[in-house]
């Protein structure tokens, strides 16, 4: 199985904004989202959610979500598989809630 890059990018939060990062439709596979969480330190909370829809007429609802928080000693976060089918959509955020503003670069992966 192939694994291939969809999109990549980089964050600059704005404290208590939850970020868009990627909004994919109708893509088929199983879905990896990476985060570089390097330059949190401590006071710094950040929550990751990866959102997808059941049935194509269903609302897209929270499937995944982590919250970070501190000095992280695994800097590169990924998330667990996440399988969608051509009806499906797949939303990826970032919310920093605390800390100062950073930036995160990430990568959305598809096998």
């Amino acid at each position: 199985m192939a694994i291939t890059k969809v999109v990549e990018n980089a964050q600059l939060t704005v404290i208590n904004s939850e970020h868009s990062l990627t909004q994919q439709t109708n893509i088929v596979g199983i879905h990896i989202l990476k985060v570089d969480v390097s330059a949190m330190i401590a006071g710094d909370t950040v929550v990751i959610r990866m959102k997808d829809k059941i049935r194509g007429a269903d609302p897209t609802q929270t499937t995944y979500i982590e919250t970070l928080s501190g000095l992280q000693t695994t800097k590169n976060w990924q998330s667990i598989p996440i399988p969608t089918d051509a009806a499906s959509e797949l939303i990826c955020t970032l919310e920093q809630t605390t800390g100062l503003p950073r930036t995160y670069p990430w990568k959305l992966m598809r096998m």
